[in-house]
């Protein structure tokens, strides 16, 4: 699922989806937010009103609107009758039907810079219902996969996840990173399952400062990186991977960012 503003669509997440619908036979689903409470649509400028040539009232704008969503939608699905993926449009979603809609979704796909009007990229990692991931303008080919690892079964879960939705990375670049975490107590996670998925996984034990240490290794990596995070703010169990931490890749990165929590 694509989750979309209506007034914008980001080229690089469309790309994204595309291409990964392609590699693994998944199909597109496009979600246009709506405001769930009606917004004032008058023009935010009404001191230049005497300069325009024609008068801005909510009805046009209102229209204005509505011609540049029909005309995104008309580009999407050409897009994907080009790349012969198939797609399908909802349009005027609440954030409450979105997070009730995703319970049926395998993963939800959203601009890391995605501007929305009453939430953040904060709401769909608690609220979803399934894994969902930020993309980056510079991520139309995954070259390189950190997986946040602490040792909790969030932290498995999502690795597990990711590993489920894109089977078909065969030549990215694996990292697993832990901070303060004996790796040793999880050899059969990591040898037994972990290793033969990945065969060119290797290993960073870092120490310290929880959050400065994994920023720190992260900017090493060029901006085509996908970070691998499980649990966000809903598991006791997720000592390392909170939802600051979360919210500190984004902010310090141009990375991209996959989240899952069961």
């Amino acid at each position: 699922m694509l989750v979309l503003n209506g007034m914008h669509i980001p080229m690089h997440v469309l790309q994204f989806a595309m291409d990964t619908a392609k590699k693994n036979g998944y199909g597109i689903e496009a979600l246009f937010l709506h405001e769930e409470q009606s917004q004032d649509l008058g023009y935010p400028f009404p001191n230049d009103l005497a300069l325009t040539a024609e008068t801005v009232t909510s009805e046009t704008l209102a229209e204005e609107q509505q011609k540049l969503l029909a005309d995104n939608i008309q580009f999407i699905e050409h897009e994907c009758s080009i790349a012969n993926v198939p797609c399908s449009i909802q349009q005027r979603v609440t954030l409450r039907e979105l997070v009730q809609i995703s319970a049926s979704a395998d993963l939800l796909l959203v601009d890391t810079k995605a501007t929305f009007q009453n939430f953040e990229l904060n709401d769909l990692f608690t609220d979803a219902e399934c894994p969902v991931c930020s993309v980056a303008e510079t991520a139309a080919q995954l070259k390189h996969i950190v997986f946040a690892f602490d040792g909790s079964e969030g932290s498995q879960y999502a690795i597990r996840k990711f590993a489920a939705l894109f089977p078909n990375l065969p030549e990215a670049d694996v990292h697993l990173v832990s901070v303060d975490t004996d790796n040793g107590k999880h050899t059969e996670f990591i040898n037994d399952w972990l290793t033969p998925q990945y065969s060119s996984l290797s290993m960073h034990l870092l120490s310290g400062n929880e959050k400065d240490a994994l920023i720190d290794f992260l900017r090493q990596y060029p901006d085509d990186a996908l970070v691998v995070m499980g649990a966000f703010g809903r598991s006791a169990l997720s000592r390392l991977f909170h939802p600051s931490l979360a919210t500190a890749v984004l902010i310090n990165t141009r990375l991209s960012l996959f989240l899952a929590h069961e």
